[in-house]
């Protein structure tokens, strides 16, 4: 196996109850996300209303990663100005069934990242770093909520 280039693009932000967080579509060149990326906005905006997905009134970043047979949702938020909490769902798109949540509270080594998510998490690493050495004020908030990468990884 031999990695490949994939593209990295923005969205429009997703603001949930308690969160507000930047969108980026990971996927190979030339894949339509646009189905995907609404059903999944839909799914996270009822997991955020109904309480299955809590954020604490945070910023963050998520990532819809489409791979060949599955489709990550990875989900981001900042916490103590150092912090960068995720909850990951899957969805497997040969069979078009509904997301399912990766991360619970369960013991045991799993995935975080792979090099493709990476690119986004680096980028976003350093707008969070310029944000928290900011005035944190409303200006410095609309830079950082406006910060995005986008590329070849």
């Amino acid at each position: 196996y031999r990695p490949y280039p994939k593209l990295v693009g923005a969205r429009p932000n997703l603001v949930l109850r308690d969160a507000y967080l930047k969108w980026y579509d990971i996927s190979r060149a030339g894949v339509a996300l646009e189905l995907l990326a609404v059903e999944s906005r839909e799914f996270l905006i009822a997991e955020s209303e109904d309480g299955r997905l809590a954020l604490e009134n945070r910023l963050g970043f998520l990532e819809l990663h489409h791979c060949t047979s599955v489709a990550f949702l990875i989900v981001c938020t900042w916490n103590n100005d150092n912090e960068l909490w995720q909850t990951v769902y899957v969805k497997d798109l040969a069979t078009s069934a509904p997301y399912e949540r990766v991360t619970r509270e369960t013991a045991g080594h799993r995935p975080i990242f792979c090099v493709w998510e990476l690119a986004p998490v680096w980028h976003e690493r350093e707008a969070w770093m310029r944000y928290v050495s900011s005035a944190r004020d409303a200006i410095a908030k609309a830079v950082y909520v406006n910060d995005r990468f986008a590329g070849v990884c």
